[in-house]
């Protein structure tokens, strides 16, 4: 409560708050206001020999005039400030008005078609100076493309060091050169997605013969079968697959679920005209008849689906599969000794273990019993002998 010994200086109350830390002295009012500290009335424009425009308008006092330093002289050099951001590390020298602005930094004002002669267009005016000038942009480099692309030449020099006769500066990848017309082979389908040197490989050689073996001698499975030609069968479309084969026209038609089967299914050693086509050469494992039946396996089943077969029961043996009989496998009662011709059609042959009369009721089973359960007894069905027997 001294209210003598306050101080009439800025400084004495606000040094706390000063961002400057004593940096521009202790005379705040040359700068501040008492109606709002945040607002200046210092004029660098006026009060300095430098002129903020541009950019330099926008940064704080401390991006130029640092802590560490003294206050800047009167005309400072671009790299007092920007010597961290030089990315050429002083091989220009220090004028950077020379191809900078304060409007934009990283925006040059250098015109490199005019100052070198080699216009920067299409994907070279985005990269960095860098990326070419490797060892300092004063030092002069070839304008030649392999000079900056060597190592991205698959071709290894084989076609020259004019990349530009087909690749432009808009996109390296995309080539002008037109391959039916400079070759008289047309790419044509899946040979357009390939890369080059897919075809011409090895020593890299350009002059290709336009034969299919040429490149594909190492997909040629099929050994010495005597087919003719690729092409007979393939296209360019899809190698695996063999669209101008038609195997309906030949001896084995693909219906049903052969149609879907990939070629190797059947034809596993690749030579196609040797392949057998009876149904037993592909399905003698999935066979659980075991060859006892003696019937072709077309007599029942059809291509659709293996458990779909079309045998009728009925028709062919005479005994009509009703009830539970339905869905009971073949092998149930057709076991092995047990052949389809010879097999008896009495309820005993195949369920005498179930019998728990031991034959004192005879041995027709269906004169109490139906074809859905063995377990129930049908009273309808009984004899009157039996009946007379139950009552």
């Amino acid at each position: 409560n001294d209210f003598t010994s306050a101080s009439q200086n800025c400084a004495g109350c606000h040094s706390l708050q000063s961002p400057h830390a004593g940096l521009f002295g202790q005379e705040c009012v040359d700068c501040h206001t008492q109606e709002t500290w945040k607002e200046t009335r210092f004029d660098h424009n006026q009060e300095t020999s430098y002129v903020l425009e541009e950019r330099h308008g926008e940064v704080s006092c401390h991006a130029c005039h640092r802590f560490e330093q003294e206050r800047l002289k009167e005309k400072p050099a671009c790299v007092d400030c920007h010597a961290a951001t030089d990315v050429h590390a002083g091989t220009f020298g220090s004028e950077c008005a020379n191809c900078h602005s304060e409007k934009e930094w990283r925006k040059p004002g250098f015109d490199h078609k005019g100052d070198t002669g080699f216009a920067l267009e299409g994907k070279h005016a985005e990269v960095v100076c860098t990326l070419c000038h490797t060892s300092g942009l004063e030092k002069q480099i070839s304008k030649n493309c392999v000079n900056c692309h060597r190592h991205r030449d698959i071709h290894r020099g084989s076609v020259g060091e004019e990349c530009g006769e087909c690749h432009n500066q808009s996109d390296w990848a995309k080539t002008t050169f037109e391959h039916t017309r400079d070759t008289g082979f047309p790419l044509q389908r899946s040979h357009q997605a390939v890369a080059c040197y897919l075809c011409h490989s090895a020593e890299l050689k350009f002059e290709q013969q336009p034969d299919c073996v040429s490149c594909h001698e190492q997909d040629q499975v099929h050994g010495s079968t005597g087919y003719r030609s690729c092409a007979d069968c393939h296209d360019e479309q899809n190698w695996i697959r063999a669209p101008r084969f038609n195997h309906d026209l030949g001896g084995m038609p693909l219906l049903g679920m052969h149609a879907l089967e990939a070629c190797e299914a059947c034809h596993v050693d690749r030579a196609y005209a040797s392949t057998p086509n009876r149904c037993e050469d592909c399905h003698a494992s999935v066979n659980p008849h075991r060859h006892r039946y003696q019937v072709a396996c077309i007599d029942c089943h059809n291509p659709n689906a293996w458990s779909s077969w079309r045998f009728d029961h009925q028709k062919k043996t005479g005994f009509d599969l009703t009830g539970a009989h339905l869905e009971a496998a073949c092998n149930r009662c057709h076991k092995p000794g047990r052949p389809l011709e010879s097999a008896s059609s009495s309820c005993r042959s195949c369920h005498r273990r179930d019998d728990v009369h031991r034959t004192r009721f005879g041995n027709d089973c269906d004169d109490c019993h139906g074809t859905d359960s063995f377990r129930e007894v049908l009273i309808e069905n009984l004899s009157p002998r039996l009946r007379r027997f139950i009552n």
